[in-house]
């Protein structure tokens, strides 16, 4: 996946010189949930996500987000994860339903109130995701469904969200 990363991130900046309409800035929050398969279900956490990008047209943008979420069984436990990535997708033909996948850097802190001490790690990611702008012609209200796999400390991470949003 290391090796991947460079190709997709050099694959949609070139992309970006196809095309030059729906550009804009964008902004959403909603829900997150984080799984870790090594762990069973008491790794699993919970919370609020903001985001935030820019599409330079109506294929390649760049995005970034921020969730922090608790576990399930132990609240005492918190999770801070942050992505940044390139997003590539397409609409086929469709005013208000975008396909996509994106590729990026996955960060994540995880820190333990009760010893006071937090472990973190960094790693590549990959996505894909479905955007739905339901009011596509009278609003730039978006509904955004997606999920990105990476690692965390050499354990699979999948990290999904649901967010609402306003692409200006």
């Amino acid at each position: 996946m290391k090796k991947l990363l460079p190709l997709l991130l050099a694959a949609g900046v070139s992309a970006t010189c196809l095309a030059h309409d729906e550009q804009g800035f964008y902004v959403g929050g909603g829900i997150a949930a984080t799984v870790v398969d090594d762990c069973g279900s008491y790794c699993d956490s919970k919370g609020a996500l903001i985001e935030g990008g820019y599409f330079f047209n109506k294929v390649v943008g760049i995005d970034a987000k921020f969730a922090r979420t608790e576990r399930d069984k132990d609240d005492d436990i918190t999770t801070d994860s942050t992505y940044l990535g390139v997003n590539v997708g397409h609409t086929f033909n469709t005013s208000w339903v975008r396909l996509y996948a994106k590729a990026g850097y996955y960060h994540s802190k995880i820190k333990y109130e009760y010893y006071r001490e937090s472990v973190s790690d960094s790693n590549p990611a990959l996505g894909i995701g479905v955007v739905i702008t339901p009011l596509s012609h009278q609003s730039n209200l978006y509904i955004r469904l997606e999920s990105i796999a990476s690692e965390f400390r050499n354990a699979d991470v999948g990290f999904a969200n649901l967010t609402v949003g306003y692409q200006f």
